[in-house]
């Protein structure tokens, strides 16, 4: 069936040839001289331009190496990955080598890094590499908990909360190892920090099973639960009480309990009794927190200096703090000249002046902050 030009009426045309007839045999309305028979046009394409730059491409030949380049950009990254890119870096994983000479030695992003691990140790292809650089490459307690997570399908960004999957007892044992090898402080903050979820895997780690061998995660597991010393077994409460009184800096014991001695409990402790040495000594080993709660340090100093030990630890800490916390506090360096500091930070010590506690250099006089030659 055709359509007949010009009244576009269908006609068959195997039934009706053109060449005899001169009109349209539906409407009899006289037709086209050369062909009465409309023929359809090809369809028009569009042609689809690329919105951003053009690159050219090329033919790949040896899949393992460009997976090997691709995700050699994207572990470089030092910002959390969008959901797109953690999405191509499972994919890119899945045709790596299966040695790992092609990792790079340090990935910026610690959430990228245990799905890189994680996903590496889910695949039989790649687990037995990938359990001998975890001692490594796992140096937090977190680390671990973000690679459980991976394991058991759920997110590094430790966002949702997946059934933790049973380990082999050769991974659980090497986990528990690491663990036991971190700074019991820090084991202990941060196992503190995500109760709940070192609780669900604490049911998967098993790690009173292993006391003797990895005594210090015990502890913390201990510490974690409020666990009685009454409660458990003559051997682990042995193993506990003494791992105890060896990291005194760590954990206390509080009767039958351990409770956990953390770094944090300890600044706030200095604080609260105004020793501006041992706050400032604290401090010190973290510049970020130190940045964060700069003014309430300055506020210890009755008279307002910059006390010559903080000075120190700001010219040597500050290269190793964040730019958010660096900047939040070069944000607060600038007071206006009024009669009391704009900051809330300082009384008025006359009517008309005033020296700003956060910054020595500040005063009613000067607008501009510490000076030059000031140590900030």
């Amino acid at each position: 069936m055709h359509p007949v030009a010009p009244c576009a009426h269908l006609v068959c045309r195997e039934c009706w040839d053109g060449a005899d007839y001169s009109g349209c045999p539906v409407c009899h309305r006289r037709t086209a001289d050369d062909d009465p028979f409309l023929r359809p046009a090809p369809p028009h394409r569009r042609v689809e331009t690329a919105a951003g730059p053009v690159q050219p491409l090329a033919l790949g030949t040896d899949a393992a190496a460009d997976a090997v380049t691709a995700l050699g950009r994207l572990l470089a990254r030092r910002t959390p990955l969008p959901p797109r890119d953690r999405d191509d870096v499972v994919a890119l994983l899945a045709h790596t080598p299966a040695g790992l000479g092609w990792l790079p030695v340090e990935i910026p992003v610690r959430e990228t890094k245990a799905l890189v691990l994680g996903t590496l140790l889910r695949d039989r292809r790649t687990r037995d590499a990938v359990r001998a650089v975890l001692p490594a490459r796992l140096t937090t307690a977190t680390d671990v908990l973000r690679l459980l997570a991976v394991w058991s399908g759920g997110g590094a960004d430790l966002l949702d909360t997946p059934r933790h999957r049973s380990l082999p007892r050769g991974l659980r044992r090497e986990l528990l190892a690491a663990l036991d090898g971190l700074a019991p402080s820090s084991l202990v903050e941060d196992v503190l920090r995500h109760p709940e979820r070192w609780k669900r895997a604490a049911e998967t780690l098993h790690p009173n099973e292993q006391h003797a061998r990895h005594p210090r995660a015990a502890l913390a597991f201990a510490v974690l639960r409020a666990t009685q010393v009454s409660t458990v077994s003559e051997p682990l409460a042995a193993t506990l009480v003494r791992t105890a009184a060896e990291n005194p800096l760590a954990v206390r014991a509080d009767g039958a309990l351990f409770k956990a001695d953390t770094w944090t409990g300890r600044v706030e402790q200095a604080f609260a009794a105004r020793e501006s040495g041992a706050v400032i000594a604290l401090l010190a080993q973290r510049p970020g927190t130190l940045l964060r709660r700069l003014d309430q340090v300055l506020r210890l100093e009755g008279d307002g200096t910059l006390p010559d030990a903080l000075a120190g630890v700001l010219e040597h800490g500050l290269a190793g703090a964040g730019p958010g916390p660096l900047l939040a506090a070069l944000g607060r360096r600038w007071c206006s000249a009024t009669t009391t500091c704009p900051s809330n930070c300082c009384p008025t010590r006359s009517p008309g002046s005033w020296r700003c506690r956060r910054w020595p250099g500040a005063s009613r006089t000067s607008t501009r902050g510490p000076s030059a030659g000031a140590t900030t």
